[in-house]
């Protein structure tokens, strides 16, 4: 079997393209979270799902995202958007073919009663990153790190907001992470809801956070080290507050990096480090 590779002249992860500014659910800046992905219909601009590339051949997203493709049956339906800001513009998004998608085995079609909503989706083509402005986000390099009480990064063109539109660009709020015990007693708590070890709840009790109309995109925080300024994923958007009022309820990805690295990081896929590894 190949083994796989790492391209640390030109392969980084979690690396922001930004100016220094303050994020408050607002607009992005074009390519400024160069991993982010929307999930297609085939031939389509709009997203139906948002996810993350994880390296040159897999991009993460939400198992329900994936709900009736299995394996390689359906994946023609289906297309990955890289690089894209705003649906209604032609601006340097890149367009790729799957060849498969795989469900979390643990997920059980409703992510809210036993979680583990993560599906993975390999690119029918890899990424060059000599070439393509995409570039991956991190994972997380702990497992047993639990992010509670972190300022997190949610991003995608769904709604923002009670009554607004789902956006064309793409944009971005800043959430706070809560502890699964915390969030077992607030809303979802007294819902019938249980907030499992394969879930991770953040937001502002006031409205943002919980209403991201984007299944499957990423919540990112900066990596716990404090020698360089890179972002990892926490979280994958799963469900919220259908009045968007409340805490979101997330994909815990430390809760499945064994599984998502057995399998997006076997064979030849090209891995990127992070920045204080080079």
């Amino acid at each position: 079997s190949t083994t796989t590779t790492t391209q640390p002249d030109t392969c980084t992860c979690g690396e922001v393209n930004r100016d220094n500014r303050i994020i408050y659910g607002e607009e992005t800046e074009a390519q400024e979270y160069p991993w982010m992905t929307a999930l297609v219909a085939t031939g389509k601009n709009r997203s139906f799902c948002g996810g993350s590339l994880i390296n040159d051949r897999w991009v993460l997203t939400a198992a329900h995202c994936l709900a009736g493709l299995y394996g390689v049956s359906g994946v023609e339906n289906i297309e990955v958007l890289l690089s894209e800001h705003s649906f209604v513009e032609v601006d340097g998004e890149e367009r790729y073919g799957v060849s498969q998608v795989i469900m979390h085995p643990d997920y059980n079609t409703y992510p809210w009663y036993n979680g583990f909503d993560f599906g993975l989706v390999e690119l029918a083509t890899p990424v060059d990153f000599s070439s393509s402005l995409a570039r991956p986000i991190c994972l997380p390099v702990n497992d047993t790190e639990l992010y509670n009480s972190v300022m997190a990064i949610v991003t995608g063109w769904g709604q923002l907001e009670p009554g607004k539109p789902v956006t064309d660009v793409l944009m971005e709020v800043t959430i706070q992470t809560i502890t699964n015990q915390q969030c077992q007693q607030s809303l979802y708590g007294q819902s019938g809801y249980n907030i499992l070890h394969s879930m991770i709840c953040a937001g502002t009790p006031y409205g943002h956070g919980g209403c991201m109309g984007d299944s499957g995109g990423p919540v990112i925080t900066l990596a716990p080290y404090k020698t360089q300024k890179y972002y990892e994923q926490i979280g994958v958007v799963s469900f919220g507050s259908a009045y968007c009022n409340y805490y979101g309820v997330y994909a815990r990805i430390t809760a499945a990096l064994e599984w998502i690295r057995s399998i997006a990081e076997n064979g030849t896929a090209i891995i990127c480090v992070p920045p204080l590894q080079i």
